[in-house]
């Protein structure tokens, strides 16, 4: 991930004293790196380079690499790309890893939260959650800003962040908010997931989801379809396709058995 710290700028502050005009464009953007356990029986994380895109109203928080390969798939030049992804792999066009974006509308006191589950995108709102932060007196420095630490439990983790008042807005990546600054750095306990502050750069980027067709769920629907597909995808795309799908096995091999993981979700509940 330190190859992304060349890209950063860090001369932002000015532009978060002035409300945008646009409320759908932003002022800045934050970077974080994810780590998160994708078998909590081992320690080995998985990486994912994160953004934080927004302004004092709204803000968009998603996965780098698979933000970018969707707006190519959005495109004019979409259907050509997919074609070249089918024929070629999607390697040219970066890994993708987290595939989930977040909207918070602080105006309107919501969620918008998007994700491609078994390629089908799922799309449902809440009210933006109330996290119940207690802050403490403990401090220290990320980068050259001074930090304050905060805890809170939510959907069955229990949290430590922690927020700068030299950035003063009450943000924070995925759905984490209403600290009195932004959060640098947030982790739950277990260190099952984690973000990490890697830098800021100024942005007038649109504050809004691509255009394409959604499912419309509800948070319970979609955390019950993500579960059933992390258990076992071939099965999950079968069932959502109507298609029977097999995985051809080389008879010269004997067949793998299948590893067994222990993915975790965020939200517990």
């Amino acid at each position: 991930m330190k190859k992304y710290i060349v890209l950063i700028t860090v001369c932002v502050l000015s532009s978060i004293s002035v409300f945008a005009q646009n409320t759908d464009r932003a002022e800045m953007e934050c970077l974080y790196r994810l780590s998160f356990l994708k078998d909590t029986t081992n320690t080995v994380t998985t990486d994912d380079l994160m953004v934080l895109r927004l302004n004092k109203e709204k803000s968009l928080f998603y996965s780098y690499n698979s933000y970018t390969l969707d707006s190519l798939l959005c495109s004019d030049q979409g259907s050509a790309i997919q074609m070249d992804i089918l024929a070629n792999g999607s390697s040219k066009y970066g890994k993708r890893i987290v595939s989930y974006n977040i909207l918070k509308d602080f105006k309107n006191n919501q969620i918008d939260h998007t994700d491609n589950v078994g390629g089908e995108h799922y799309r449902y709102q809440e009210e933006l959650p109330n996290f119940n932060w207690v802050i403490t007196t403990e401090q220290k420095k990320i980068w050259d800003y001074t930090c304050q630490k905060a805890t809170c439990d939510f959907r069955g983790r229990t949290y430590e962040a922690w927020f700068t008042t030299d950035i003063p807005v009450k943000d924070g990546p995925w759905k984490f908010h209403g600290l009195p600054g932004l959060i640098l750095e947030v982790y739950d306990i277990q260190k099952h997931y984690s973000f990490v502050f890697v830098g800021l750069r100024d942005s007038d980027a649109n504050i809004t989801m691509l255009p394409r067709q959604y499912t419309k769920s509800s948070r319970e629907k979609y955390l019950k379809a993500y579960k059933n597909y992390i258990k076992d995808p071939v099965a999950f795309i079968s069932a959502a396709s109507g298609m029977k799908i097999t995985v051809n096995n080389s008879s010269a091999r004997k067949p793998k058995q299948n590893k067994v993981t222990n993915y975790d979700v965020m939200e517990r509940d």
